[in-house]
């Protein structure tokens, strides 16, 4: 049997953070990487160190 993901839930508040916000958040994420202006592999630390 497949589980469903869980859903996102925000760290302060514990509210589910819509698909449209981490969708609108991915976006900004891919277009701050394409000019250079933060470093992929920070993002990534910086998420596993906050999980």
């Amino acid at each position: 049997m497949l589980r469903q993901a869980r859903p996102i839930l925000h760290p302060v508040s514990r509210k589910v953070i819509q698909d449209s916000v981490l969708e609108r958040a991915d976006r900004m994420v891919k277009f701050l990487e394409s000019t250079g202006a933060i470093d992929p592999v920070n993002i990534y630390l910086d998420a596993l160190w906050n999980q």
